[in-house]
């Protein structure tokens, strides 16, 4: 038997059914575009509201706040304040917050619906700023750690401990989220404890005495390390003080220590010297072996010293530390296989009108060729040699070509000895493997010579280099004049009857300096005039050279130059008496 029901009874049955549906999708269509109820930015109620009117309301919150919007940290007795804007930057995004709460309200399950939600606001800040500020307090509260220490009193005489203390810094991180919170929950003028941690530690008492321990059994002791024919003795003083509180042996200290001792251990071979004279090679300068420390080895060496000496009852121990010799290239005994008969040829230079300084580096630096050997098949660098050309090496102030220019600058001069160098490999029949001509005329190099034959020098661009292929060792002598203003290289060894032909030298395309140039100096009075760069005639040269054997051409090569035009500068003074 079926039902039937009056169609009134059937309409307001549906209408019940339909009214909870038709309410819930209502109230999502209301608030489609609208923060759900009981939505809160910090404390400002949004809830209800539109994006465009939650972003009013919060503005006007911001009007009432006071303009200087502060943060104040306190630390013990001290204090700062960062004003949000003026000294971080801050801003408060409103469009990224707006956004950001409305999206996340969105994603709520619907019992979180109408239950109070809280969000905070979203801002921007300089975070460089941000790293100054803090790195001022941490200044000013940063302590650094205490190490304990364990040392022998002198005037006891025993072993005392100092416990040390911990050391405190910053906690920039914690520092980071205080000041964000203010920001995010406007928390302004509210007092924030500065957030600190400690760092280092003291050791528990138990250590401390083990160490103590540890150091009364090494009073009165000494470990004596040999190297060679040096001593070094570590007194009871010393080896308590490589006592390491938390650990056994503080091994930076060790290490150190070796370290130290490099200084006095190591030192390279030197050659012996040769000179010829009366038809002979002959020594003038003995050779002497080198020494150099193997520092972690010798590290090692020391640590079993110190694990001896304090578990055992002698008073002293002795370790070889682990030193290498080195033998030099050239020894005094070679005087009997060089080889050397006579002289196979020589370059020369005059120095005349060089200041005194310049002729003090000619001497220093051509010093450093005289006795040097090259071996058969060696190629020979100038700048190798020589060495470090500075002030630390002894050189002086005198004037040098430099990024086009010529200055005053230590070494100046010694591209005279590299151009007499460079002179005795050619007439030597030497082949040059490198060669750079300088970059305008010096008269210094033409004096008694034609343009072209010279060689400049700049480590590590630019060096000097030829080749010993004579079969036998080259003895390089120096004869220095200062009297005649003339400074030799003379090349001794075995002739293997090599003749050297330097013919077509030529000198083309020679155009005259710039009109002299003169730069206003308001650091010079007025009226004074000085010279700073000297004119020279540009110009091209070149000249062919060739070495012949036994009718055979053995080398040949043409050199050439190219030499810019070079004004004068003068400095005119402008300043006021």
């Amino acid at each position: 038997m079926k039902l039937k029901f009056p169609p009134l009874v059937l309409a307001l049955v549906c209408s019940a059914l339909l009214l909870p549906i038709f309410v819930i999708v209502s109230f999502f269509v209301v608030f489609s575009k609208r923060f759900y109820p009981n939505t809160f930015l910090v404390d400002i109620a949004v809830g209800g509201e539109t994006k465009n009117e939650a972003k009013e309301k919060v503005a006007k919150v911001f009007d009432l706040l006071p303009p200087e919007k502060k943060i104040k940290f306190v630390f013990e007795e001290k204090s700062w304040e960062w004003e949000a804007e003026k000294d971080l930057n801050w801003r408060y995004e409103a469009e990224e917050t707006v956004e950001k709460v409305f999206g996340s309200a969105k994603s709520l399950p619907l019992d979180r619906i109408f239950q109070k939600k809280v969000y905070p606001l979203e801002f921007s800040f300089d975070e460089n700023l941000f790293e100054e500020k803090a790195a001022t307090i941490a200044a000013e509260v940063g302590k650094k750690p205490v190490t304990s220490s364990i040392f022998l009193n002198k005037e006891t005489g025993k072993v005392e401990i100092s416990e040390g203390s911990t050391g405190l810094v910053l906690n920039k991180e914690d520092l980071r989220k205080e000041v964000s919170d203010s920001f995010s929950w406007l928390k302004f003028d509210e007092e924030i404890v500065l957030p600190t941690k400690e760092i280092g530690g003291v050791p528990e008492k138990e250590v401390l005495d083990e160490a103590m321990k540890r150091g009364e059994k090494l009073l009165g002791k000494t470990v004596t390390l040999l190297a060679k024919k040096q001593n070094f003795v570590l007194s009871d003083e010393q080896l308590i003080d490589f006592i390491d509180i938390s650990s056994v042996w503080n091994e930076e200290k060790i290490k150190d220590y070796i370290a130290s001792l490099a200084g006095a251990i190591n030192g390279d071979a030197e050659n012996a010297l040769f000179q010829f004279e009366n038809g002979k090679v002959t020594v003038f300068q003995e050779d002497k072996i080198g020494f150099n420390l193997d520092k972690e080895k010798s590290t090692e060496v020391l640590e079993k010293g110190l694990e001896e000496i304090i578990s055992s009852d002698s008073k002293n121990i002795f370790k070889e530390l682990a030193v290498a010799e080195i033998s030099p290239a050239v020894k005094t005994s070679d005087t009997n296989r060089l080889g050397i008969s006579g002289l196979l040829a020589e370059g020369e230079s005059f120095f005349y009108h060089s200041i005194p300084s310049r002729i003090y580096n000619l001497d220093l630096a051509s010093q450093k060729f005289h006795g040097v050997l090259i071996a058969p098949d060696e190629v020979f660098s100038f700048n190798k040699v020589v060495g470090e050309i500075s002030k630390d090496t002894g050189f002086k102030d005198a004037y040098i070509i430099q990024n086009g220019k010529t200055i005053l600058g230590a070494g100046g001069g010694v591209c005279q000895v590299s151009t007499t160098m460079f002179r005795a490999a050619l007439n030597a029949g030497l082949p040059i493997s490198e060669r750079h001509p300088h970059a305008y005329r010096v008269s210094y190099y033409e004096y008694r010579s034609k343009p072209g034959f010279d060689a400049g020098v700049f480590s590590p661009t630019a060096d000097l280099k030829f080749k010993n292929d004579t079969g036998a060792y080259i003895l390089i002598q120096r004869v220095f004049e200062p009297k005649d203003l003339r400074l030799v290289f003379r090349f001794y060894g075995n002739s293997d009857n090599r003749k050297v032909k330097i013919e077509n030298i030529k000198l083309w395309g020679v155009t005259p300096p710039p009109e002299d140039l003169y730069i206003d100096d308001a650091t010079m009075p007025q009226g004074t005039v000085k010279q700073v760069d000297f004119k020279a005639w540009g110009a091209k040269a070149s000249f062919d050279w060739s070495v012949e054997k036994d009718g055979q051409i053995l080398h040949e090569q043409t050199f050439f130059s190219t030499y810019r035009p070079w004004q004068a500068i003068y400095l005119k003074g402008t300043k006021q008496n």
